[in-house]
């Protein structure tokens, strides 16, 4: 799926998602409503982000952040930048992973299409599956 995103993906300049940043970004700005994922039961409001929520340990770097939780381990990281939907602007390519730490079974892992919303700072996430299925990637 990353594959036929990145190989039908546009060049862009775009300063939005700036890569020496673009963990920061997801953990300051990533709309959490937009994304499937265990701490929705927990979220403190309808919209909420990475920020929100108190973790053990954060790691961001320019490509990824890492959250650990006494319960969950949640990883974003960049794989590619584009523009996959052709739209004109760029976007962020991620793989998500929700994993439980606590010796439970989930383990969720998803790619995930990042781009900013024309009104705010808030990044929102589209599932890949869905970029796909709406043709942009597939010509």
């Amino acid at each position: 799926m990353a594959a036929a995103l990145v190989a039908d993906g546009r060049a862009v300049r775009d300063a939005s998602f700036d890569a020496g940043h673009a963990g920061e970004r997801i953990y300051r700005d990533l709309d959490l409503a937009s994304v499937q994922s265990s701490l929705a039961p927990r979220r403190p409001s309808l919209h909420y982000r990475l920020q929100d929520f108190e973790f053990e340990s954060v790691q961001i770097e320019p490509l990824s952040v890492v959250q650990r939780g006494k319960d969950f381990t949640y990883t974003f990281r960049v794989l590619a930048r584009g523009d996959f939907r052709h739209v004109g602007k760029l976007e962020l390519l991620v793989r998500f992973i929700d994993r439980a730490t606590n010796q439970g079974t989930y383990d969720k892992q998803c790619l995930l299409v990042l781009d900013t919303t024309p009104s705010s700072t808030a990044v929102r996430a589209t599932d890949a599956i869905d970029v796909l299925a709406s043709g942009a990637a597939v010509r």
